[in-house]
């Protein structure tokens, strides 16, 4: 398998498996997708952490609120159309570990 290693001011910051390396740093996320605005409101106003991305589309970074969101919409009966994880580029990956 592969290696990847991220160079920074000429030393090697991270090194290892494009797996290895999402293992040590933060990577996914979930966007959640619904059928309503009035939805997506509702769901800002109960969980600050989700950003919206977008016509009815929302982005929740820390992945351990996910079952905390999907009860709330199953307790409010809100349909979902699609929910997907979310990959970090390879970018944000370098961003995150030289911290900027």
């Amino acid at each position: 398998m592969s290696e990847i290693a991220f160079l920074h001011e000429g030393k090697i910051v991270l090194q290892g498996t494009l797996e290895e390396v999402r293992l040590v740093k933060k990577t996914a996320a979930t966007e959640l997708q619904l059928e309503q605005s009035e939805d997506i409101q509702m769901l800002l106003l109960a969980f600050p952490c989700l950003k919206s991305t977008g016509r009815n589309s929302l982005l929740l970074e820390d992945v351990g609120r996910l079952p905390d969101v999907l009860r709330f919409l199953a307790d409010k009966r809100t349909p979902i159309v699609r929910i997907e994880r979310q990959e970090a580029s390879l970018e944000d990956l370098f961003m995150e570990v030289v911290g900027k």
